[in-house]
């Protein structure tokens, strides 16, 4: 969607899919916090950056992704919104939070970034 210029498009698909999946009792709450994940990114790329910064704020917020590679890759999207709309303190205390963790305890991830 992104690189074809559709992202009101890819906004509205996500928004959709969030509402559903707000409806469903049988949806992962991992597929959830990607479903916001992704409709913070695009509300992001549209430049919407208080809609992404709340996005990210609810994923960030579930319980259910705490340690998770979801978290971080959260956090590390959320920065990069953070630097888009000029706070470098701000995008820094994120990835400090990020880099803090570079421990075996997140879930999932094989390895580390660095």
């Amino acid at each position: 969607f992104f690189d074809d210029g559709k992202i009101e498009k890819a906004i509205k698909a996500f928004k959709e899919a969030l509402k559903s999946s707000e409806s469903s009792r049988n949806m992962s709450s991992s597929l959830k916090a990607d479903i916001r994940l992704n409709l913070a990114n695009s509300l992001s790329a549209k430049g919407d950056i208080v809609a992404s910064l709340k996005m990210y704020d609810e994923v960030l917020a579930m319980d259910s992704i705490q340690g998770t590679k979801e978290y971080y890759l959260t956090l590390y999207n959320q920065s990069l919104t953070v630097l888009k709309d000029g706070d470098l303190e701000e995008t820094k205390l994120l990835l400090g939070e990020i880099i803090a963790s570079r421990s075996k305890s997140a879930k999932g991830v094989k390895g580390n970034a660095y």
